[in-house]
């Protein structure tokens, strides 16, 4: 088990692997960028206590893999690609995936070369609250969610909201 409070957690090197049962506890707010790729697989557990962002401000690669590999993010919004940046998160093989607040994929109202994508891929699961892919507002950013092969599923907790592209509000409706 490692783990760690992410405002003192700095890594030495470019990747982090867990694996056969593994557990990564990370407490408060993460981003994983710099080209970091961070690997569960094989039964292992990724464990975030509030938002882990996967590429914000530079590239970054989050893989969850395998029946029993899961990864829970359990603090405010959690993104895929944010401030110019590439994000990927991959949910592949059984692994399972809980979001316990809104899931945005390439959030950004001002950088045009924000790219997001989440696949959910080959028996996986991801349950979240509200979805958010794309910009909110303006024309910025590319957002794509891949949901492929048998028994791969999206679940929305409770009364959620699906949010793609741009959001126009005008004459007071929201």
């Amino acid at each position: 088990t490692l783990t760690f409070n992410a405002s003192t957690f700095q890594w030495s090197g470019s990747n982090l692997n867990a694996s056969n049962g593994g557990q990564v506890n990370q407490t408060g707010d993460y981003t994983l960028n710099n080209g970091r790729t961070a690997t569960i697989e094989s039964g292992a557990d990724l464990m975030a206590t509030g938002y882990f962002d996967v590429g914000n401000i530079s590239n970054g690669t989050l893989i969850v893999d395998g029946v029993g590999s899961t990864f829970t993010s359990a603090g405010g919004y959690t993104e895929v690609g944010l401030g110019g940046s590439t994000g990927v998160a991959t949910f592949r093989n059984g692994a399972t995936a809980n979001i316990n607040s809104t899931y945005a994929i390439a959030r950004s109202n001002t950088t045009a070369s924000t790219s997001g994508t989440v696949n959910v891929q080959s028996g996986a699961g991801l349950t979240t609250n509200n979805i958010r892919i794309g910009s909110l507002d303006g024309n910025q950013g590319s957002g794509t969610m891949n949901v492929d092969g048998l028994g791969s599923t999206v679940l929305q907790n409770g009364v959620a909201s699906l949010g793609i592209g741009k959001v126009n509000t005008a004459n007071n409706v929201a």
